[in-house]
């Protein structure tokens, strides 16, 4: 029996209607889709062989800042694996959340709706378009192929202003 990693997912596509003489504004499913659509998300290490041990990352509360420029978010500074091991830049994460608490790290206030943070899931250079960003309150599950090359040193996160913490969970595969 391995671990698993679970997650749903679900969509409403919501069309903003103007309010005009016969009836108030409001929020509507998009006629084309007419329903919420969702799926599902899972990962099973039973079935996996890992290069070295499956271990879990949990860091309920990390702090990001404007300029950390490139942070490794899955890092021993951070936090160790469940199991107590030291978190290395070399393994590998197979599945990771992230999520952004909407608090400020520096004042503990919610935050602001544009502290957004950027998220490279490969290391690439912030400086491109072709980053992730999640707003306040916003999560993301991240899904990597299995046996790729991506590290742990390679999931970077930074702030487009000002500073926030963050919640991350994943599991990765400890190959030294």
């Amino acid at each position: 029996m391995g671990d698993k990693f679970r997650a749903k997912i679900s969509v409403t596509p919501i069309v903003s209607l103007a309010a005009d003489a016969d009836g108030d504004a409001a929020d509507v499913i998009h006629h084309d889709i007419q329903k919420t659509i969702g799926g599902r998300m899972s990962f099973d290490t039973s079935n996996l062989s890992a290069t070295g041990t499956w271990r879990w990352f949990y860091a309920p509360k990390v702090a990001v800042f404007e300029g950390d420029g490139d942070v490794d978010i899955i890092r021993s500074a951070n936090g160790t694996y469940t199991d107590g091991t030291v978190v290395s830049s070399s393994d590998k994460p197979r599945v990771v959340y992230l999520e952004h608490l909407n608090i400020d790290a520096t004042t503990n206030l919610t935050s602001n709706a544009n502290d957004r943070v950027s998220i490279t899931p490969d290391g690439d250079n912030f400086a491109d378009n072709m980053r992730l960003e999640l707003e306040p309150g916003d999560c993301i599950v991240l899904k990597y192929k299995q046996g790729g090359s991506v590290l742990n040193g390679s999931l970077h996160v930074d702030m487009d202003q000002n500073s926030c913490y963050m919640k991350v969970l994943a599991i990765v595969d400890d190959v030294g």
